[in-house]
C-alpha cells in the first residue's frame, strides 16, 4: 500500500467516477474490499493473458492499455485517466485480460477483486445502483467531450478546455498533464 492509509482510501475512491455518487459509509465499505497499488513510471501492471482476477480504477497517475506483437511492435488502445476504471471485463468473464496495462508515469491504482466486489454489491444492492447512476454520468461527460471534437473548430475546443480546466482547479494557471513525447 506503499504511502496511503485505509483511510485515506475512502476519501480517494471518491474521486473517482465509479464512486462519485456513494455516500462515506459506502465509500469506506468499498475501501475495505480494494487492494491500492502504486506502480513506477514505466512499470507493467498485468500482461495480455493473466488471470482477470478483477478490475482497476486509477487513482493517480496514467496508465496505458496497449497491444503487443510479436514482433514487439505496441498498439495503444487507450490512455486511463485519473478516475478512470479498466479491466472491467473481469467481472463479468473467467478469462484473462486481453491486453497489456502498463504505467505512463508513477501511478496508483484501486484493485476490485471480483469475488470480494460480488459478494458487498450481494449485500448491498444499493451500492451497485449508485455505481452505475456515477458511471451513466461520466458516459454523458464522455458524449459532451465526443461532440466537442467532431462539431467545434479547435480554437472553440481550445477555449472549452480552458474554462473547464480553469473551474475544475479554481485556478488561472492550467497545467497540462500529457508530457510531450
Amino acid at each position: 500500500m506503499r504511502g496511503i492509509q485505509r483511510m485515506d482510501t475512502a476519501k480517494l475512491l471518491k474521486d473517482c467516477f465509479l464512486c462519485r455518487e456513494l455516500d462515506t459509509a459506502e465509500l469506506h465499505e468499498l475501501a475495505e474490499i480494494v487492494i491500492i497499488r502504486s506502480l513506477n513510471k514505466g512499470e507493467q501492471l498485468f500482461w495480455e493473458g493473466d488471470k482477470a482476477t478483477g478490475f482497476f480504477v486509477l487513482l493517480r497517475g496514467r496508465m496505458r492499455v496497449f497491444k503487443a506483437s510479436p514482433e514487439g511492435k505496441e498498439f495503444t488502445i487507450h490512455q486511463i485517466d485519473p478516475g478512470q476504471m479498466f479491466a472491467e471485463a473481469a467481472i463479468f468473464s473467467r478469462g484473462g485480460f486481453p491486453a497489456n496495462a502498463a504505467a505512463l508515469i508513477d501511478s496508483t491504482v484501486a484493485f476490485f477483486p471480483k469475488d470480494r466486489f460480488l459478494d458487498l454489491i450481494g449485500r448491498s444492492p444499493q451500492i451497485s445502483l449508485k455505481m452505475i447512476a456515477g458511471l451513466a454520468k461520466f458516459v454523458r461527460e464522455f458524449n459532451q467531450h465526443v461532440e466537442n471534437l467532431s462539431l467545434k473548430e479547435v480554437p472553440a475546443r481550445l477555449a472549452g478546455f480552458l474554462l473547464d480546466e480553469h473551474l475544475r482547479t479554481d485556478s488561472a494557471k492550467i497545467i497540462l498533464n500529457t508530457p510531450k513525447a
